[in-house]
């Protein structure tokens, strides 16, 4: 009897200093464990530290009886906050956070290949106390952040930031800073949808369309505010070039003042090396029948009306302008009716002298 005592009086202190190596106010003289071939497959050695099960069950940790975070049996997945973890970590009904990193150390959330401090291909997501980063790393200077977006596995391949700073939308290869393939949509506040263009300090032109409330509305070419003038300082133009919602055009005028009858308005002079305008011409002056006013009717209408018939007055021209084809076919008319007059009076003139050398 005594004999069977002593055995398991023994017995009792080995496990006790078995179960001891363990304690909630930490532990020495622990073994690493060795690093496995194959991660998840090779069994932990009899002589390493390690907290776990030995048995097919989960190891479950809770808090005042409710279980808190899971490593699952077959899978190795860590749930928290769920018992049934699907990826590797799983978080449930909360929030991970990383508090503000110091660049490269800490606070870093890794996607790919992790070396030391930084790594070399993959995605690094981390925040200081003053700004937030996407920091990705790439073989190329082609590749880049993708970002893909579908219903199905993998996605579809929407945007690519490459290394080299170009931004591609729905093409692989951009080749400038914003490459787009396809339509490109912009719209604006306050009525206005804005593009700048300029060097690195400021903005030397915008397109906007231009909405107001009332009046018309349209595409305007306008240089901003700062801008520089043609003089080398500073100004605003506005309503450089105009493209009216009707399809008409206005050069320096102001869109309300653009008349709707033409499809060019321009406020200033025009400079070109040859102008076409299909219009009308005047040969049916020649022709047979033709009306040619008398020319003692000719000079009582002047002396009246202080214009030649069919040419408009001065006050005409001033309130409507001149139309170029209609008065260049209009002078042509009086320039062969000026002829016809020559001829006509080239006959008169032929018979005096013949009636004078009789």
């Amino acid at each position: 009897m005594k004999t069977i005592k002593i055995i398991l009086l023994g017995t009792m202190l080995m496990s006790a200093q078995v179960y001891a190596q363990w304690n909630l106010l930490g532990n020495t003289g622990t073994n690493d464990p060795a690093v496995p071939a194959t991660y998840g497959t090779s069994t932990i050695g009899g002589t390493e530290n390690w907290v776990g099960t030995t048995d097919a069950q989960d190891v479950v940790i809770g808090t005042n009886t409710i279980e808190r975070f899971r490593i699952k049996k077959s899978t190795g997945n860590v749930g928290i906050g769920t018992a049934a973890p699907t990826q590797r970590l799983h978080v449930s009904n909360g929030n991970v956070m990383l508090d503000y990193a110091s660049v490269g150390t800490t606070g870093n959330l890794y996607f790919g290949a992790q070396i030391d401090n930084g790594f070399s291909n993959g995605l690094r997501l981390f925040a200081t106390s003053t700004s937030s980063y996407i920091d990705s790393r790439n073989s190329t200077s082609t590749n880049g952040l993708i970002f893909r977006v579908n219903t199905t596995d993998g996605g579809t391949e929407r945007m690519r930031i490459c290394a080299n700073g170009n931004i591609g939308i729905n093409t692989t290869n951009p080749l400038y800073k914003l490459h787009i393939s396809g339509d490109l949509f912009v719209t604006g506040n306050s009525n206005n949808a804005t593009v700048l263009y300029g060097d690195n300090t400021q903005p030397e032109y915008g397109t906007e369309y231009h909405d107001p409330a009332t009046g018309v509305s349209g595409l305007n070419f306008w240089k901003p505010w700062n801008s520089h003038n043609g003089a080398g300082g500073q100004g605003f133009l506005n309503y450089i070039l105009y493209l009216n919602d009707d399809g008409n055009v206005g050069i320096g005028v102001d869109p309300d003042k653009i008349n709707s009858a033409y499809k060019l308005s321009v406020n200033g002079s025009i400079r070109a090396e040859e102008v076409v305008v299909e219009t009308g011409w005047a040969d049916f002056v020649f022709e047979p029948g033709y009306q040619l006013m008398k020319l003692d009717s000719l000079e009582d209408f002047v002396k009246a009306n202080h214009h030649l018939p069919g040419v408009p007055t001065a006050a005409e021209v001033e309130t409507n302008g001149v139309k170029v084809g209609e008065t260049e076919a209009k002078l042509l008319e009086k320039i062969e009716e000026l002829t016809l007059y020559v001829i006509e009076l080239n006959k008169k003139i032929e018979i005096l002298e013949n009636k004078s050398q009789n």
